[in-house]
């Protein structure tokens, strides 16, 4: 037999072997204090269905406590700030509906520019004009604060959902200092 042969011959019945000798995963007993908390996995069919009307008012809910708005500023502000987002949801859709359309042209892409440059300007204008209004309303500062709130809970809701909203409001509020 030939060298060829036998290292051949040695592979084959070493492979088997070396197969069943795997080691198997290990199977951790930590204690429940150890273990991570890592959210499971779910099923398309089983995770939760994205409820816009539940994130409106969670999110109206969270904004009206950390600007400190009394029940009154809360009743006024809120029919202002759900027309004002409604009015820019359908300026959005315009803007996205030029976005996604095909165009063959040089002169379409062009047209189709300049038409969703002027959405967005008429967008940040239904949003200034609004913001007059509200401010009437509720003052500048808390306004401001609105402001602040609005662009951290939509932070917090892309990180990670509304627990890490809840977990992370321990943290420092508007306008406070760091301790040092």
């Amino acid at each position: 037999m030939t060298t060829r042969t036998i290292l051949t011959a040695i592979l084959l019945a070493i492979l088997p072997l070396s197969i069943i000798a795997q080691p198997q995963p290990q199977q951790h007993n930590w204690p429940q204090a150890q273990q991570r908390n890592w959210p499971q996995r779910m099923q398309p069919s089983q995770q939760p269905r994205f409820d816009p009307e539940k994130f409106q008012q969670d999110m109206l809910a969270r904004l009206i406590k950390d600007a400190g708005l009394t029940p009154a500023e809360a009743q006024a502000f809120t029919p202002l700030y759900k027309e004002m987002r409604e009015k820019q949801r359908a300026i959005a859709g315009q803007i996205h509906e030029l976005k996604t359309k095909k165009y063959s042209s040089e002169k379409e892409y062009l047209n189709a520019l300049t038409k969703i440059k002027s959405l967005q300007v008429e967008q940040a204008e239904v949003e200034a004009n609004y913001y007059k209004r509200i401010c009437k309303v509720i003052g500048a500062e808390k306004l401001f604060k609105l402001m602040l709130a609005e662009d951290r809970f939509h932070r917090q809701m892309v990180r990670g959902g509304n627990q890490n909203w809840n977990n992370n409001n321990n943290r420092r509020q508007w306008g406070q200092k760091r301790e040092k």
